[in-house]
């Protein structure tokens, strides 16, 4: 009779939704817009750590969507999973991508600072010393020398693990 169809599918619905709610610590992959949660990520002027804990993050999920079982049984119905944990992993694969983008673009903005600090030292030291303002000059290049060597030293473990993460996620390195 139709009552007992109504009572069947009622009673399918609630061990559906108890089954589906799994799922729910997945649920930032599709209803977050990545872009504004990267922008929001770079307000906090994020270093190497925070990335890496942010695109851990995602290969934490990944392990986990891996190790799904490919069919849930939910009473009579059985929910098959493969596209599912297809999808999560596409999903997955897109944010640690934004990560991994915004990372390459900050390492590649130290790399540059650095590389602008030698170039303009180079151009400094390399001119011809013929006056006491000359060595007026070499002096205060070499005093910026030594100012700057623990930021540059502090700047390039960061930039190299950086570039060792993207190396690991495939990014291609600009």
């Amino acid at each position: 009779s139709m009552e007992s169809i109504s009572t069947t599918i009622n009673a399918a619905k609630g061990a559906l939704d108890d089954s589906l709610s799994r799922f729910d610590e997945y649920s930032m992959l599709w209803k977050d817009n990545v872009e504004e949660t990267l922008a929001k990520f770079n307000e906090t002027k994020p270093d190497l750590s925070m990335f890496t804990e942010a695109i851990e993050q995602f290969e934490h999920m990944d392990l986990k969507i891996e190790a799904m079982p490919d069919s849930i049984p939910v009473g009579s119905l059985l929910l098959k999973l493969d596209d599912f944990k297809l999808a999560l992993t596409a999903e997955t694969a897109t944010w640690k991508a934004a990560y991994s983008k915004q990372l390459n673009k900050k390492t590649q903005a130290d790399m540059e600072e650095i590389f602008a600090f030698a170039d303009d030292l180079i151009k400094r030291l390399t001119r011809p010393v013929e006056d006491l303002e000359d060595v007026r000059l070499a002096m205060n290049s070499l005093k910026d020398i030594r100012e700057n060597e623990i930021k540059f030293d502090s700047m390039m473990t960061p930039i190299e693990a950086g570039y060792a993460m993207l190396a690991k996620n495939n990014v291609k390195i600009s």
